[in-house]
């Protein structure tokens, strides 16, 4: 018996969050008693969904510090541009930023659901919010320069965003199999 529940152990990762207020809400721990509630990732494709997650986040907050510095060295300097430019350079950064913290999150707190619809919501979501930065890096690259009517990547990038977010909140939102 012990010798089976080292190995389950040890092909599981178990994130335990905080302590329910309410003791319904409490559910068996891996010994049998009433413990904190624990999201247990039993396969190896719910673990690769969160390492996907926050190995693209950390790779975009890096983009991100590189537009930094791009910002930084641009010729010539940002502070001579006229206002509409600097504010294109400055927006695609700050959108670089808000793709990268939302995947890093996932990657840290994404917890797969059971239900079959569920989990597809996370899945579409995922890949909607793992695209999007790719957009946004473009829009960044390409659209600082060109004008405001000539914007559809970084506006699609942000509909990615809002949508991939909303299908992760919709899947979550009063799910019992957490």
């Amino acid at each position: 018996m012990e010798e089976h529940r080292s190995r389950l152990l040890s092909r599981v990762a178990v994130s335990v969050l905080p302590e329910p207020d309410l003791p319904a809400l409490a559910e068996p721990g891996l010994e049998g008693h009433w413990s904190s509630r624990a999201t247990i990732a039993t396969s190896q494709e719910d673990l690769e969904m969160r390492r996907i997650h926050l190995i693209w986040g950390a790779l975009v907050l890096a983009a991100f510090a590189a537009s930094g510095q791009a910002m930084l060295r641009h010729v010539p300097p940002m502070r001579l541009l006229s206002d509409d430019v600097r504010l294109m350079y400055r927006s695609r950064h700050i959108y670089l930023l808000g793709s990268g913290i939302a995947n890093v999150l996932l990657g840290l707190y994404v917890a797969p659901c059971r239900a079959l619809w569920r989990r597809i919501l996370q899945y579409v979501g995922s890949v909607l919010l793992l695209a999007a930065p790719v957009l946004l890096g473009l829009a960044f690259l390409a659209e600082t320069g060109i004008g405001i009517d000539r914007t559809w990547r970084s506006g699609n990038g942000l509909k990615m965003m809002l949508a991939g977010t909303i299908l992760h909140f919709v899947a979550a939102v009063r799910r019992e199999d957490a």
